[in-house]
């Protein structure tokens, strides 16, 4: 009789272990919920690899903090990445077959050579993929070309010359996207235009040997090279190239300017050539330093910015998930009736 009292049985007593009670509820949807927050992958702000290309050589990547280096075996001047695709871009900067872009896994396999015969300037530099709307900008010895895939994605059509500027080379360029901008060096300028090459203006004059050029759209600025007495310095304004400041000051080069700069703007960092090394700094060019000693001297940069989850994710995630396993199979276990 007692242990009647105290143990329901039939179909009313699984019916009510059956169905949970509003604590039980409450409590399994806490549970789940503080779970899923735990194993949520963290994905960091830094981009996850560096792209280099060589003045002398094949091209390099490295993680961000300096493991990982690998020479592609990938000649080329300017490089442009499609992360979502998985492809790199780059163009071969001058001599024979210069009037092309080669397409590579993130890996550096080759995988196939675009013509840009139709474009007269023999030599092609610093290249910008529009990865939207499948399009390319490179510089070259008379100002800037572009040209887009075409339908079957096998051939490069449209190939024009948006800016013509004879005897001006186009070593360095950037996009503006959101507002329709393409922003170049020449030797002694600094210029932006309209995407079709057009309402060129003039945002930087006087200069001596303007190579590199970097944009930082989320803080509004432009980041250039130039050449000056005492050796190559990086200047840093506004978009419309006002507010101008040094803020790598001027250092003898081996060949006499910065050719390269590159910003990580979600990580806050600078990263340019000098002579045989590759430097690192704040974006305001603070707290300079050598990120890799390299034996040649890099031309362009670009950034994977894949997000990679830090390990410790993964850990909590497993962690997570192997309490929510223990947790519900307690959960299920029989209690024992100690009638002692």
């Amino acid at each position: 009789m007692f242990t009647d009292l105290l143990v329901p049985k039939g179909p009313r007593a699984q019916a009510s272990a059956a169905r949970p009670s509003w604590f039980n509820f409450c409590s399994n949807t806490l549970m789940l919920i503080v779970l899923s927050l735990i194993a949520l992958p963290a994905a960091p702000a830094q981009a996850a690899s560096i792209y280099w290309t060589g003045f002398t050589g094949s091209m390099g990547r490295a993680n961000l903090d300096g493991t990982g280096v690998k020479n592609l075996n990938v000649n080329a001047w300017g490089v442009a990445l499609d992360v979502a695709a998985g492809k790199m871009y780059t163009t071969p900067g001058f001599g024979p077959g210069a009037r092309q872009i080669d397409r590579y896994t993130l890996n550096g396999t080759y995988e196939k050579t675009f013509s840009t015969a139709s474009i007269s300037a023999t030599d092609s530099y610093g290249l910008a993929f529009d990865t939207s709307a499948g399009k390319f900008y490179w510089g070259n010895d008379n100002g800037i070309a572009s040209a887009k895939f075409g339908p079957l994605g096998n051939a490069l059509i449209e190939q024009t010359q948006i800016v013509q500027s004879p005897s001006e080379r186009v070593l360095s360029l950037g996009l503006d996207l959101t507002g329709g901008k393409i922003y170049y060096t020449t030797e002694d300028e600094i210029r932006r235009a309209n995407l079709d090459g057009t309402d060129q203006q003039t945002i930087a004059t006087g200069l001596q040997g303007a190579v590199a050029l970097a944009l930082d759209l989320s803080g509004g600025k432009v980041y250039w090279s130039d050449t000056v007495i005492g050796g190559s310095e990086i200047v840093r304004a506004n978009l419309d190239g006002t507010d101008q400041e040094v803020i790598v000051p001027p250092s003898p080069a081996v060949i006499g300017v910065i050719p390269g700069i590159g910003l990580d703007v979600a990580a806050g960092k600078m990263y340019w050539s000098y002579n045989a090394s590759i430097m690192r700094a704040n974006l305001d060019g603070s707290g300079s330093e050598v990120f890799l000693p390299y034996s040649n001297i890099a031309l362009n940069f670009a950034f994977d910015f894949t997000p990679v989850p830090e390990p410790s994710s993964f850990v909590l995630s497993a962690v997570g998930l192997i309490g929510l396993v223990v947790w519900r199979r307690r959960k299920r276990r029989p209690k024992s009736l100690d009638l002692s």
